[in-house]
């Protein structure tokens, strides 16, 4: 449980994107775009950004479960369609990442397909 506490503070360190902020209005102030294309672009990376943030939010609920007791998490609705498959989706991260960016992308921009959703409480609070 400690190390659970401690991937938990590692979170915290996302607060030093105000540094990222800073280095943006730099970037706007010294440029010659015009400000519409550049607020396209920061809405787009502002959106990919909040994106890869959810999927790993959402692969790090995985952690935060012991599948060793026994509770159902989103992961095992793969079971089924990887059987003919050498490769997992559970044990390769990439794969992980994908479906996960996936989950992520479609939560965001719709209500979603019903193909992977929360299993149990901790996964239900993550996409809440």
């Amino acid at each position: 449980k400690q190390l659970k506490a401690v991937k938990v503070v590692r979170l915290l360190r996302l607060l030093k994107l105000t540094r990222v902020r800073r280095l943006w209005r730099r970037v706007e102030s010294r440029s010659s775009i015009r400000y519409g294309k550049l607020a396209l672009v920061q809405f787009i990376v502002t959106i990919f950004l909040i994106t890869h943030w959810m999927a790993n939010l959402w692969a790090f609920s995985l952690l935060l479960v012991d599948e060793h007791e026994g509770v159902p998490q989103w992961i095992d609705a793969f079971d089924e369609r990887d059987a003919n498959l050498e490769q997992k989706t559970k044990d390769t991260w990439w794969k992980k990442y994908i479906n996960c960016l996936y989950f992520a992308s479609y939560t965001m921009t719709t209500v979603g397909y019903g193909d992977i959703g929360p299993k149990n409480t901790v996964e239900t609070c993550t996409v809440l």
